[in-house]
């Protein structure tokens, strides 16, 4: 499985903070400030804003518009 980090940074820019997190703004909602964090450590993605979260194939599923099957496919 790739690493969520690598994942989810092919799809838009991540600025790293500090202990493996990654922020960004959110690309699931017209949001102005950076509340999408990315646990490099955990493997997650979180919105502090509109509350979506999960994993790679999660993401996947939600960005791309995708079934689990296609996702875990994009994943390897």
């Amino acid at each position: 499985m790739k690493d969520i980090v690598d994942v989810v940074g092919s799809y838009f820019k991540l600025s790293k903070t500090v202990n493996g997190l990654f922020v960004s703004k959110c690309p699931f909602h017209k949001g102005k400030i950076k509340s999408f964090i990315v646990n490099k450590n955990l493997q997650t993605w979180h919105c502090f804003a509109c509350g979506r979260h999960g994993g790679a194939r999660e993401f996947i599923m939600a960005y791309e518009e995708v079934g689990l099957d296609r996702a875990i496919k994009m994943c390897k």
